[in-house]
């Protein structure tokens, strides 16, 4: 299941908003990040997707509590809508085509459209789904018809799959009980509050799930070394084998490569950033699998198909190990669509201009996109920082240009009164700041 296009109206700050998520050739584009300041819209969007991907009925649970701040407070009279585009295109052909159930169509639909909308005055969603192509043996009766999207979130249908998460992310401690009663709604949950990720925990389900679980984890963690940096292994054998949470937890299980050389250790003996890596990726594979059930065993991470939603992709990371984090993410993940946000410029050095979307506020302070212009992979960092986040200052701060300011009429021997005067107050002033300066202005030459 793969977003395609994205319609949202009066949504918190977004009045009137719309996103393709489709490549050149009209096949679902697999990466798109959203960026701009703080409150630009860009954690609602995820939310609104999500919202969309679930299903009206589940869609009102999984809002719960938050759903009567959504509306545009500044538009009380108007709907709050929603209305997204999801396919199943030729991604899912070769792997799914048999094993994909689609609720009301014989066969595979070309697209899904799905519609929700809250009315003013009210705090419930409403709304439903339909197939944009209608079946080869004729449109079906109007008392027959069904809502598709629905059906297969209420009976948790395999190869539907969408999962979200939120700035929450962390390892929860190995002798949690962990439940998954809605799989397609429990999975989205991190997005809209916080809420413990299963992670490692799926090693607890049963047997056959934690074998299944931690190989196919193995092989996320190490099909290249810029997803988790410096985990070289995970040991699956040894004492017993992995047959619980608690054996990845507390033993010795993660081979991560220090200048000491390598060293084994517990899940929880990793850095927090590891932790909270391990902890979404875990998760997402965990959820995988319960969402293939039976097919777990054939199923490879290069073969996993769906949709991710991920707040603040970059959260914990340092920036050298964001640089990397795209591009490994696309080759481990190559069928799964992402739709992140991030702050970092450095994370954009693997996307294309249109994997990249920029949201700001306009005048009157609605939502409004740009679509960048210039290909991130051949920027350096300051061209980075200065086409996609404004920072175009020789220095991000006032200091560093109060010393670049210095530093100019210092060594001008032509300066006016106003400028020594100026020269000299600014050396106070960085001296004052614990700035050593290395150079004192040159004296002033008679005017001709």
């Amino acid at each position: 299941m793969y977003l395609r296009h994205l319609h949202i109206e009066n949504l918190r700050l977004i009045r009137d908003l719309e996103l393709d998520f489709v490549d050149g050739d009209g096949e679902p584009r697999m990466w798109t990040v959203l960026i701009g300041r703080n409150g630009a819209g860009k954690t609602s969007i995820l939310q609104a997707i999500a919202l969309a991907a679930v299903g009206h009925l589940r869609a009102n649970q999984l809002a719960g509590a938050t759903a009567v701040s959504m509306p545009d407070r500044r538009h009380p009279d108007d709907a709050m809508r929603i209305e997204a585009t999801f396919g199943f295109g030729r991604l899912g052909d070769g792997q799914h085509r048999r094993r994909r159930e689609y609720p009301g169509h014989p066969l595979k639909p070309a697209q899904l459209r799905s519609s929700l909308s809250m009315p003013p005055n009210s705090a419930d969603l409403v709304g439903g789904s339909e197939y944009l192509q209608h079946n080869l043996f004729g449109m079906l009766n109007a008392e027959e018809r069904i809502d598709p999207l629905q059906e297969a979130r209420s009976k948790e249908l395999s190869h539907w799959f969408v999962a979200g998460y939120g700035v929450s992310r962390h390892l929860t401690v190995s002798d949690v009980e962990r439940e998954v009663g809605k799989p397609s709604h429990d999975r989205l949950v991190p997005l809209f509050r916080p809420s413990p990720l299963i992670g490692l925990g799926f090693a607890d389900f049963d047997e056959g799930v934690a074998k299944r679980f931690v190989k196919i984890l193995r092989q996320v963690l190490t099909r290249t070394q810029d997803l988790v940096p410096d985990i070289r292994d995970v040991e699956t054998g040894g004492r017993g084998g992995i047959k619980k949470a608690a054996d990845l937890y507390d033993r010795d299980r993660f081979e991560q490569e220090l200048p000491s050389g390598p060293l084994k250790l517990p899940a929880t003996w990793l850095s927090h950033g590891y932790q909270a890596s391990l902890a979404w990726l875990a998760d997402l594979v965990g959820h995988y699998l319960l969402d293939v059930g039976e097919e777990g065993p054939g199923i490879l991470p290069a073969k996993m198909e769906g949709l991710v939603l991920i707040d603040e992709i970059d959260l914990y990371l340092h920036p050298r190990w964001q640089a990397g984090l795209v591009r490994a993410l696309k080759e481990t993940f190559p069928r799964m669509q992402f739709v992140a946000t991030t702050h970092s410029p450095i994370l954009l050095n693997a996307l294309r201009s249109e994997e990249v979307v920029m949201l700001y506020l306009d005048g009157e302070g609605n939502v409004r996109k740009h679509e960048g212009e210039h290909d991130p992979r051949l920027l350096t960092g300051t061209e980075l920082y200065s086409q996609f986040f404004g920072i175009d200052r020789l220095y991000p701060s006032d200091l560093g240009d109060s010393l670049d300011r210095y530093s100019h009429l210092a060594v001008n021997p032509f300066r006016s009164d106003e400028e020594d005067a100026e020269v000299h107050r600014l050396g106070r002033e960085l001296r004052g700041e614990g700035i050593e300066l290395t150079l004192d202005p040159v004296p002033r030459e008679p005017e001709l």
